[in-house]
């Protein structure tokens, strides 16, 4: 939880990073404090309450341990509040989320102030990104490197509002064998809004 219990819907207190995280009275400010002191597991969810969250230097779901598996994807999920959840990049020098772990999702974030709203690595793996609002980025949902030799495997955006990054909406240049988009809202985007998705379903 950030420092603030104003329309929240998962907590009790404010967050504080010395808590252990695991329960309404007892939060941690950041999903960064989180992703340091436990080994995700397949299924496991992260609630992120009702907030701004200023990332000084992005949130990288990098590790194998901030991933899951076949048999469960990890959740990043944020508030159903309709004050959100808002993830913030302090400046625009780089992503204010990266995926580079297996089988992770994204819910009901905000996301915004980065070079890239969701940057994913060419080697990246399966990944859902659902419900969420990404603005004010250069590109919302950067797949950018070419490389014809590495894939990914699954990338499924859906439900998502996609608006007013200067460069454009969703860049997706691996072999995204499997990428689709649907039921996305694309608006004031500079450049391209889609480029590189296998399946198009209900986005306007």
């Amino acid at each position: 939880n950030d420092g603030s219990t104003a329309n929240d819907v998962y907590c009790t207190v404010a967050g504080d990073d010395a808590n252990d995280g695991l329960s309404p009275a007892t939060p941690k400010a950041t999903v960064q404090a989180i992703l340091a002191a436990y080994d995700l597991q397949p299924g496991d969810t992260v609630l992120v309450d009702t907030g701004v969250y200023t990332l000084t230097n992005g949130l990288a779901l990098t590790d194998a341990a901030d991933g899951g598996s076949a048999q469960g994807y990890v959740t990043i999920q944020g508030s159903p509040h309709p004050q959100g959840t808002e993830f913030r990049r302090a400046t625009s020098n780089g992503a204010t989320v990266q995926l580079d772990a297996d089988y992770l999702r994204l819910k009901d974030l905000r996301v915004t102030g980065g070079r890239d709203g969701i940057y994913i690595p060419n080697h990246s793996y399966r990944y859902e990104i659902a419900d969420c609002a990404i603005y004010g980025n250069e590109w919302a949902i950067n797949s950018a490197q070419p490389y014809p030799n590495w894939d990914t495997p699954s990338l499924w955006i859906h439900g998502c509002t996609i608006y007013s990054n200067t460069a454009g909406g969703i860049q997706i240049r691996t072999r995204s064998n499997y990428s689709t988009v649907e039921g996305c809202s694309f608006y004031g985007n500079g450049g391209t809004a889609i480029y590189g998705a296998r399946i198009l379903r209900e986005t306007i």
